[in-house]
């Protein structure tokens, strides 16, 4: 049984209230191209996304994407750079912050008020910084509540073999990333992106409608867990060749491949992350396009400290900053 609590403004009535600048507007489109570039293999720099496990504080946030686009200033030459602004979080046993999407005061469901504040952090951190940004598509009907500021989307690891999500990403006109389950079947994986880049019909918002299939959809490896919650790394030369053996007998016909450096690629400990980037930086195989970072002003993990992650725990930014100044040298 389900009890309405309260209306919520629809997307549409959003984008009117709080509309984008001309500028916001100009730079989200460019950033849209040369996303599209990348991952088409006509941008051969590589791709780091960087961004706390959840964006939870706005003025955090702002402080954040400040210090990544001052390094992008001095590393862009070889490092494309994306903000992650997850602004709402899947809870793996439906407990724990749900992002500001939902719970904007960090305790309380208000999704009206959510929507409204998280439009207005993605518009400020666009405008400050006109670096492209990175959303979760976790709820696919409801991608355009914000899909004039997200140049990339990512679809999570709880959401890969879900066919509304496959639909939705066959039809954004902007990058799109496919995670592996949360057990790493890559077949499973091979499939969902090889749905994203093809032709699709289906119902949405009581309509008929089809797509004409997203070429920038792509693989993001994230490790996996077993059985017996044990954590187990998936960017490794075996795994990769693996991948890259499926996307050709499936019909594949964009095989690249992002690493996400956190979760069970790190063993869920943010340190790690470090490890695991300076690895596949210096392995590169060839299908390999970029890493994920979880990261944040300050290393670990907090309810209410600012500028530390709510959710996961994130690498610090003394620590990311060096990791890149790394990663960049050895490009």
């Amino acid at each position: 049984m389900f009890t309405e609590e309260k209306t919520v403004i629809t997307p549409d009535e959003l984008k009117e209230a709080m509309p984008l600048s001309d500028r916001v507007a100009e730079v989200k489109q460019k950033n849209d191209i040369v996303l599209k570039e990348f991952m088409a293999g006509r941008d051969k720099r590589f791709l780091v996304v960087s961004g706390p496990c959840s964006a939870d504080n706005e003025d955090a946030l702002s402080e954040y994407c400040g210090r990544l686009s001052h390094l992008a200033d001095k590393l862009s030459d070889k490092i494309l750079f994306v903000t992650r602004i997850f602004t709402a979080k899947p809870r793996t046993n439906g407990e724990g912050y749900l992002g500001m999407m939902y719970q904007p005061d960090g305790k309380n469901v208000d999704i009206d008020k959510g929507v409204r504040l998280a439009r207005q952090m993605l518009m400020r951190c666009i405008s400050e910084t006109g670096l492209p940004v990175a959303d979760e598509l976790l709820y696919p009907e409801y991608y355009d509540y914000y899909d004039d500021l997200i140049s990339y989307y990512f679809i999570g690891a709880r959401s890969s073999e879900n066919p509304e999500h496959r639909n939705i990403g066959s039809g954004l006109d902007v990058v799109v990333g496919v995670k592996n389950s949360t057990g790493g079947n890559l077949i499973s994986l091979a499939g969902a992106v090889h749905a994203c880049q093809n032709p699709k019909t289906f119902l949405l918002k009581g309509k008929q409608v089809s797509t004409c299939g997203n070429p920038y959809a792509h693989a993001v490896l994230r490790g996996f867990v077993d059985e017996s919650g044990v954590f187990f790394p998936n960017y490794s030369e075996n795994s990769l060749k693996t991948y890259e053996m499926l996307c050709g007998s499936m019909g594949v016909i964009n095989n690249s491949v992002i690493i996400d450096c956190s979760h069970a690629n790190s063993a869920k400990q943010s340190m790690k992350q470090i490890q695991a980037a300076k690895r596949i930086v210096e392995r590169r195989y060839p299908i390999v396009k970029g890493i994920m970072l979880e990261s944040y002003l300050f290393e670990g993990q907090s309810d209410s400290q600012y500028g530390v992650s709510r959710t996961d725990s994130c690498l610090g930014w003394e620590d990311t900053e060096e990791l890149l100044y790394d990663i960049y040298n050895k490009l």
